[in-house]
């Protein structure tokens, strides 16, 4: 009975192993993608220490596991599954990395489940939260996100450099001082702050022995606490700037501040739970802050110790299995190619002369273009040309895809100023004003999918989950113009010179794409 009850210990968990084993691999490239974020973006790069707190949490409840209830094994990790497989799904179609790290959270939430069933879940619960925190936003969504907090730090720090008596003046997120003004980039929107700060109110609300109401009180916080700081820094920042000159937003003293700030959120934070504990329970903040002790179990007098059953782990390996499968068949599938390549587009339009700009080997690696075209344009009478860059893709999977120019533009130093959707020859396009010390450039861009132009993030992603179910076609391409705007120029002149190769050139470049089944040549 013993030896019989050792091997079947031992059988668990050599299949629990094998299980985590197949899970990492079928999802290796999201999380690789994952960690290059973590590692590429300041903003994220919290999400080792996530990990990392939540291993720790995990270990530290390990005794927990020991003599919990495992029951519920037959049908309980079916949802978590099923949500694992449609994100998955979701994601590998849709060629989004978010579903599929999402996916990944409900995969493990499943394992869980398959090996301790719904008792034993508890103690991993926190750790899985924070590796689902972890995740960082799509790239059109931060985009998005970091212009909204850009102008809500400029106005707020416009308002705290006011409130010292120094005369400021905003344009956008450019802070005017007289003599010098001040751009607030993108990396100073506030996400560096928001997404750590929320973070470290969440690992401390979890330590903070408290009614739940002050912990959730603790955790939305951080959300106006960041935003207030944030613009702080910027104003100090300005005042430095105006009583030392602009290298004291440079270098040193820039990644300084930030810190400092930072340091100051923390402060803040731990401030605030003392003052609760101050007027709610008469306790100290050490004594408030539980980092040793561990959530008491569930007892069952019913409890089945060792009666682990492995057909819910032998289930989810099937369907890691499958997963793994079916996209090695989708990422080596036949891709659809156009008719002819966009590398060979004509570089002759009535008085439009286009040069070739070839793109670095190791850019187009990461790019993992099928076909592209990049050339200068020019007219006798013009003194800068226009840039039309078209990239296409022949299967479209997570994170080989169209670069939305959102998020590229804010990336290469570009701050976005003005953002529209405007009329084009054939069709809506997206028209762009971006600026970089002192240089401007008018910017309009598209994508094409399966034959269609359109100019919306969302409506693209929903459009090619459509179609790769319906038609199995993942094909697209991104068509972006560009042209810079002159300082002796208006910006209404920058736009008439692209509008004026656009014209030319925009139904033509759909001939060197794939069409859709109804459209004729």
């Amino acid at each position: 009975m013993v030896l019989a009850l050792i091997n079947h210990r031992v059988a668990i968990k050599i299949l629990l192993a094998l299980v985590f084993v197949v899970c990492l691999f079928t999802y290796a490239p999201a999380l690789e993608f994952l960690v290059a974020r973590w590692l590429t973006e300041p903003e994220y790069g919290h999400g080792f220490l996530l990990v990392g707190c939540g291993l720790y949490i995990f270990w530290q409840q390990r005794g927990a596991l020991v003599g919990v209830c495992r029951g519920g094994y037959r049908y309980s990790s079916v949802l978590p599954l099923l949500v694992a497989l449609t994100l998955y799904w979701v994601g590998t179609l849709a060629a989004l990395q978010l579903a599929l790290q999402l996916s990944f959270v409900a995969m493990l939430f499943s394992i869980a489940i398959a090996w301790l069933g719904v008792g034993g879940l508890r103690p991993l619960l926190f750790p899985l939260l924070l590796l689902g925190l972890s995740i960082p936003l799509p790239y059109f969504l931060e985009a998005q996100l970091t212009a909204k907090l850009q102008l809500v730090s400029s106005q707020l720090a416009v308002t705290l450099i006011e409130a010292v008596g120094m005369p400021v003046f905003l344009h956008g997120n450019v802070i005017d001082l007289g003599a010098i003004q001040l751009e607030v980039v993108e990396a100073c929107s506030g996400l560096r702050y928001l997404y750590p700060l929320i973070s470290l109110g969440v690992l401390v609300g979890y330590f903070y022995t408290a009614p739940w109401w002050r912990r959730v009180l603790i955790v939305l916080s951080t959300i106006p606490l960041t935003l207030v700081m944030n613009s702080a820094r910027i104003a100090v920042t300005a005042w430095l700037v105006d009583r030392y000159g602009a290298g004291a937003a440079e270098g040193f003293f820039h990644d300084f501040e930030g810190l400092f700030f930072f340091l100051v959120c923390m402060c803040a934070l731990m401030l605030e739970i003392a003052l609760l504990e101050a007027v709610f329970a008469k306790r100290t903040l050490w004594q408030a802050l539980d980092f040793e002790g561990v959530p008491s179990m569930p007892k069952s007098s019913r409890c089945e110790q060792f009666s682990i059953k492995p057909g819910a782990l032998v289930g989810v390996l099937a369907a890691l299995i499958v997963m793994g499968c079916w996209v090695a068949y989708e990422n080596h599938r036949e891709r659809h190619r156009p008719v002819s390549s966009i590398a060979y587009f004509p570089l002759q339009w009535g008085a439009w002369h286009g040069q070739i700009v070839d793109i670095a080997d190791y850019k187009l690696r990461r790019l993992q273009v099928d076909s592209y075209l990049l050339a200068n344009f020019y007219r006798p009478q013009d003194q800068v040309p226009v840039n039309v860059y078209v990239a296409f893709y022949g299967h479209q999977s997570a994170g080989v895809s169209p670069h939305s120019p959102k998020v590229c533009m804010p990336g290469g130093g570009w701050g976005i100023t003005r953002f529209n959707v405007v009329e084009g020859p054939l069709h809506p396009v997206n028209e762009v004003v971006i600026e970089q010390q002192g240089e401007k450039q008018l910017v309009r861009y598209w994508f094409v999918e399966r034959g269609e132009p359109m100019v919306n993030e969302y409506r693209r992603k929903w459009h090619l989950l459509k179609d790769a179910m319906l038609t199995g076609r993942t094909d697209g391409a991104l068509v972006r113009i560009t042209t810079p705007v002159l300082p002796t120029e208006q910006m209404a002149d920058a736009r008439a010179r692209l509008q004026d190769l656009e014209l030319r050139v925009a139904e033509p470049i759909l001939d060197y794409l794939p069409a859709k089944v109804s459209r004729m040549r």
